[in-house]
C-alpha cells in the first residue's frame, strides 16, 4: 500500500487493514521519497540545509510507514515497509508490489492532477496502467467514521 502523507491515504490504511484483515493477508507499505521533489517543495528561508531537511523529510516518512505497520499488526496482521528510492513514484509502487509478490495494491487516490486524469490522479493512473495485479484506488471524500454516520434528512 503506497502512502504519501496525506490525510486520504492515511484513511486508505484503515481499509486496506480490513481487507487484509477479512482475507488473512499481509500488508506491505511503501513511500516513495523523491530527493528531487523534496528540493522542489524546499521552503526558502528557514535556515535549514537542503541536506537536512531532506533526512527529516525521510524520517518523517518512515514514522508514518511505522504507525501505518502499527495499525495492520494490532490486528494481527504481519506486515513489511519500505521507503522506496528516487524515481517515477508509480513505477516504483509497482517493482515494490512485484518484489514483495503483492496480490493487490491499494492506494488513495487525490484525483487532481491534470485534465486528462482527473478522475484518478497521475500516480494511480499510472500504478493502474503498469501494475501486473489488482489495483484498488480509493477516493475518500470524508472521514471514514463520518461516511458510516446516517446523515439527517432536512425538511424541506
Amino acid at each position: 500500500m503506497p502512502l504519501d502523507g496525506s490525510e486520504l491515504a492515511q484513511s486508505a490504511v484503515d481499509v486496506a487493514v480490513d481487507l487484509a484483515a477479512a482475507s488473512h493477508a499481509g500488508l506491505a507499505f511503501c513511500s516513495v521519497v523523491d530527493a528531487i521533489e523534496i528540493a522542489a517543495s524546499y521552503p526558502q528561508g528557514t535556515g535549514k540545509a537542503l541536506g537536512p531537511w531532506i533526512h527529516d523529510v525521510r524520517r518523517q516518512t518512515a514514522s508514518m510507514l511505522s504507525v501505518a505497520a502499527e495499525t495492520a499488526a494490532r490486528r494481527g496482521l504481519e506486515t513489511a515497509s519500505a521507503i522506496l528510492p528516487q524515481g517515477p513514484a508509480a513505477a516504483a509502487i509497482v517493482a515494490f508490489a512485484s518484489e514483495v509478490g503483492a496480490d493487490a495494491i491499494v492506494m488513495a487516490t487525490h484525483g487532481r492532477s491534470g485534465f486528462a486524469r482527473r478522475l484518478l490522479g497521475r500516480v494511480a493512473s499510472d500504478v493502474l496502467s503498469q501494475a501486473k495485479c489488482t489495483v484498488l484506488t480509493l477516493r475518500i471524500a470524508r472521514p471514514l467514521a463520518a461516511a458510516a454516520e446516517p446523515r439527517a434528512r432536512q425538511a424541506g
